[in-house]
């Protein structure tokens, strides 16, 4: 099984490049693992990607599928 690491090498791409970018896990694999998906937008535009998550989130909630803190 691959390290959570590995799925992840892609972050620093954002804070180098000075554009806004995000990312929703709003569904499983069978074995539970995040499925997910990552969007880019131009330098400031945080507002539309935040937008754009809460419209994920709004039709496949996974607030639930989060083990609590």
């Amino acid at each position: 099984m691959m390290h959570y690491s590995e799925y992840r090498a892609h972050d620093a791409v954002g804070p180098a490049e000075s554009v806004a970018r995000g990312e929703v896990s709003p569904d499983r694999t069978p074995d539970g693992l995040p499925l997910g998906v990552q969007f880019v937008g131009p330098l400031g535009g945080e507002g539309t990607l935040l937008a754009l998550a809460a419209g994920i989130e709004a039709e496949r909630p996974w607030a639930h599928l989060e083990p609590s803190l």
